[in-house]
């Protein structure tokens, strides 16, 4: 099995991957067979975060119309202060920092216990965000094998642990 990848004519203007990075990338696509561009890394502004997060706090939003049995499993309505929660957080300035400059990925989804699920991806690892029904949020970051690495209570912990982590480390130990 080969792995072809293709280097862009220049450097990223901002927030360039290491070496260590890529080379993780690419010991980790080998045994999943997958082709890495790395055109991505030459992009020169970043992504529109304020349309990601004004899409995302929409479908937030429009949870408060669910009725109770959405689910068609007994799932109760999703809780005001889960929404007001999540949509809080979204629109914190920090939130930003638990994206990736390149490929964001944000998606929400209701839970059946009247929480909130948040789901970022494209970053260093994937992260959920869980806000339960009375609104107290819990930060998780998901390893190469979808193994926890950690879970915290706190957005200022997150960000911590998240500009901290080492996925070179993670993938590779």
């Amino acid at each position: 099995m080969t792995l072809t990848l293709e280097r862009p004519q220049r450097e990223a203007a901002t927030r360039p991957l290491g070496a260590d990075y890529a080379e993780a990338l690419q010991r980790q696509s080998r045994h999943r067979n997958v082709f890495i561009s790395w055109s991505w890394l030459a992009a020169e502004s970043p992504p529109n975060f304020a349309f990601l997060r004004e899409r995302e706090v929409a479908k937030i939003r429009s949870f408060a119309a669910l009725p109770s049995n959405w689910d068609s499993y007994g799932a109760p309505v999703i809780s005001p202060l889960a929404i007001q929660s999540a949509i809080e957080l979204m629109q914190q300035p920090a939130f930003i920092q638990l994206l990736p400059y390149y490929t964001p990925h944000i998606a929400a989804f209701p839970l059946r216990n009247g929480g909130i699920q948040l789901d970022l991806n494209g970053g260093k690892a994937p992260m959920e965000i869980e806000i339960a029904p009375g609104g107290e949020r819990e930060y998780t970051l998901f390893g190469p094998d979808e193994e926890v690495l950690w879970e915290v209570p706190t957005l200022a912990h997150a960000i911590q642990l998240y500009q901290d982590f080492d996925p070179v480390s993670a993938y590779l130990g």
